[in-house]
């Protein structure tokens, strides 16, 4: 084993993901639906959930003009191989806004509220970011 290796060592083992995803396109017009359950057995139980993730989002997406974003993601863990199994409910709201230049550059304002519940304290969170950044389309 080199250097750093055993670092990693807790999070060897598997991982099972099966997903479902629908995507609707209209005109300027996304809607994306997500569904997924996750299954881990890893060396450390601490960083093997169970996970069951559902999302949707819509978002108005104009070639030139400004745009918009709204989603909502919500993902169940459950840690059950620990000494006090811990439960987690993580629920987030994503709102934005974006405005697409004539010459292929485009401003994204973005906001994501998130606010995860659990049985133990130290994970119970509340989460806000702002995000602001400028692409340019090739």
């Amino acid at each position: 084993m080199s250097e750093g290796e055993d670092f990693f060592a807790a999070i060897s083992g598997s991982r099972q993901l099966v997903e479902g995803r629908y995507r609707y396109y209209r005109d300027d017009h996304i809607l994306r639906f997500r569904v997924a359950r996750e299954t881990n057995d890893r060396l450390d139980p601490a960083v093997s959930p169970e996970r069951f993730r559902a999302s949707l989002d819509y978002r108005l997406q104009p070639e030139h003009g400004l745009g918009f974003e709204a989603g909502i993601d919500y993902r169940d863990s459950r840690y059950d191989g620990i000494a006090i199994p811990r439960t987690e409910k993580l629920l987030t709201l994503v709102g934005g806004i974006s405005y697409a230049f004539r010459n292929d550059w485009s401003v994204i304002l973005d906001y994501r509220l998130s606010d995860n519940e659990s049985n133990d304290p130290d994970f119970t969170y509340d989460r806000q970011v702002f995000s602001l950044g400028a692409v340019r389309i090739f």
